[in-house]
């Protein structure tokens, strides 16, 4: 009888201790977010930052254990060259999030602390990821605007890529926390002080439409197809099209 009440009690608290571990590990993983950025402001406040790069939030990835990642190209952090407000800074470590629109800004301290950083895009004039350059379209044209832009050439009006990724909340036993979809390139011309967003093929030749049956030609003999096309055949295109 006494080792029958022994094993209920040990038995109870054991479901106690089961209990409160599940309440412990539910509180650690919804208050993350709010204790990583609680440490990283405090962090700051004590080794300091350079106000003119580092004037935006705390970054914390929004789906951190989906299938695939939100940045342009690799989620290994890139050297960069940013010119911010006439200031060049070269070598700098960043992600760009072309799912959200923002440059991250890795910031490592002689202590080892690492500090991921939302940049503010009003300051941000343009950066250069190896032979790839980025113009930063909201400073001069408001919240409105495309945002980062990738340059693609320059006559009578400005073309340039706009790179973009969206989150599939597809919860399969394969992908428990979704995916990220394949990543897309759009065209957009600048002219006339105003970008236009050009989706597919026929908006392209509408936008140039009075020489349509010309470009029709020139993108079946070079064999540019519009969504697919690599951004060197963009660039032969769309010189083409400022000759006209």
């Amino acid at each position: 009888m006494l080792k029958h009440s022994i094993l209920i009690i040990f038995g109870c608290v054991l479901l106690m201790l089961l209990s409160i571990n599940l309440t412990l590990a539910q509180e650690h993983s919804v208050n993350i977010a709010s204790q990583v950025e609680d440490i990283l402001k405090e962090a700051e406040i004590v080794y300091g930052a350079d106000d003119r790069l580092i004037n935006g939030r705390y970054y914390v990835p929004k789906q951190a254990l989906a299938l695939g990642h939100p940045y342009y190209h690799t989620d290994d952090w890139v050297k960069t060259i940013l010119y911010v407000k006439g200031v060049t800074f070269d070598d700098v470590e960043i992600k760009y999030n072309i799912e959200d629109d923002i440059l991250i800004l890795k910031r490592q301290y002689d202590q080892g602390l690492i500090v991921q950083i939302i940049l503010n895009n009003s300051l941000v004039d343009s950066l250069r990821i190896s032979e790839h350059l980025f113009i930063n379209s909201t400073p001069t044209h408001g919240p409105r605007s495309p945002g980062y832009l990738e340059f693609l050439q320059k006559g009578q009006f400005v073309s340039y890529l706009k790179h973009e990724i969206f989150y599939k909340d597809e919860l399969t036993p394969q992908m428990p926390y979704g995916k990220y979809l394949d990543p897309k390139s759009i065209l957009y011309i600048y002219n006339n002080n105003d970008f236009v967003r050009i989706n597919d093929k026929k908006m392209l030749l509408d936008y140039f439409s009075p020489h349509k049956k010309e470009i029709r030609k020139f993108m079946r003999r070079n064999k540019i197809w519009f969504k697919r096309a690599t951004k060197d055949q963009f660039v032969k295109l769309l010189n083409y099209c400022d000759g006209l």
